[in-house]
């Protein structure tokens, strides 16, 4: 599987979606419910299928995988579950919940766990959620380097950047 390029198709179709949303609403990335992002990245995951897993999967859109509720998006690539969770502009806490949820899994799932964080430009590299999930989860691994990008948002008054994070959950 090429993670590289998961996370590139992830970031790049954010990045995308943010400029729409500026254009028609004057509002970022945020502006979008979070199951909208994760329909919209399951697609775009989807249309690179053979880059990205070297094989055709079947896309799975809310799926429960009897691991505590619906599971956001996944794959069935064979006889394996590529599942995903995702969070908007939560806290820390449903960080780890998604993180849990994605580690009752058994062994026959690759998990990964998507947050975008809403930070502070001046806080995008350092952000306290992100920090502390990976201080208290060393089962977790950034597939890439995680990158910001400016976005608009009228529920602050300074300017933000989402944080795109995707983990490996172990």
């Amino acid at each position: 599987m090429d993670e590289k390029l998961l996370y590139d198709t992830i970031y790049e179709t954010l990045i995308e979606e943010d400029k729409q949303f500026t254009s028609l609403s004057d509002q970022g990335i945020f502006y979008a419910p979070e199951l909208y992002i994760a329909l919209l990245l399951g697609k775009e995951i989807k249309k690179k299928e053979k880059d990205i897993f070297k094989s055709n999967v079947t896309w799975i859109r809310e799926t429960d995988l009897g691991n505590g509720g619906p599971t956001d998006f996944a794959f069935k690539l064979g006889d394996s579950v590529i599942a995903f969770e995702l969070k908007l502009r939560q806290t820390v806490h449903a960080y780890r919940s998604d993180v849990e949820k994605l580690k009752k899994l058994d062994q026959n799932h690759t998990k990964y766990f998507i947050a975008l964080a809403d930070s502070w430009e001046r806080d995008q590299d350092n952000d306290g959620r992100v920090m502390t999930l990976e201080k208290e989860y060393p089962e977790i691994r950034r597939i890439s380097s995680f990158k910001s990008f400016k976005t608009k948002q009228d529920r602050y008054v300074g300017a933000i950047t989402c944080t795109v994070c995707v983990w490996k959950v172990n």
